[in-house]
């Protein structure tokens, strides 16, 4: 019996690994999506005089995972401004793949009409959220949804204070342009 209790939690972390390992792609290898099509474009959200104007695209972006591998990413760039204030803008580093402020895809999600997962960079917080974007049936409105990333928030004594929130609105429902 004492045998049995040490096997079986060895059995589930192989089992567990083998999974693990099964989902990782080869090195070199190029994992395509063609189904986010529908995100791409410019979205703007306005509220009095706030504008949020995002533009999106899937680029083909490399992962150091494994030997390293390629895969199709929505990936973007934003302009905030309130009134005729610029309070953040990536729009001018369009199509530069390392300085996009979006990341995410659907290939995990149970519905091509959502990203779950993505991560946005707060350009004035220096730090990233976790960001859900939902196509409506018309794939005319997108729904924003920010969140603060899930763990610890660490930071070397030389950084500065954690910051809580985020500079752009943490829910928003965009239409497309």
């Amino acid at each position: 019996m004492k045998h049995i209790k040490r096997i079986i939690p060895l059995v589930c972390c192989l089992i567990i690994q083998q999974k693990i390992q099964a989902q990782v792609p080869t090195q070199g290898s190029y994992i395509t999506n063609n189904s986010m099509g529908a995100f791409h474009g410019t979205w703007q959200w306005v509220n009095g005089a706030d504008t949020v104007k995002i533009y999106l695209t899937t680029k083909k972006v490399y992962c150091d995972i494994n030997g390293g591998f390629f895969w199709d990413l929505l990936v973007g760039w934003h302009l905030y401004k309130k009134g005729n204030v610029i309070i953040e803008n990536s729009l001018s580093n369009i199509n530069i793949v390392n300085l996009r402020t979006f990341t995410g895809s659907n290939q995990n999600s149970s519905n091509i009409n959502t990203i779950e997962g993505g991560t946005f960079k707060d350009i004035t917080k220096n730090k990233e959220g976790e960001l859900t974007l939902t196509l409506n049936t018309a794939q005319n409105q997108l729904t924003w949804k920010l969140d603060v990333s899930p763990g610890l928030k660490a930071r070397k004594p030389n950084q500065p204070a954690y910051i809580r929130g985020f500079t752009l609105p943490e829910n928003m429902i965009l239409t497309k342009l």
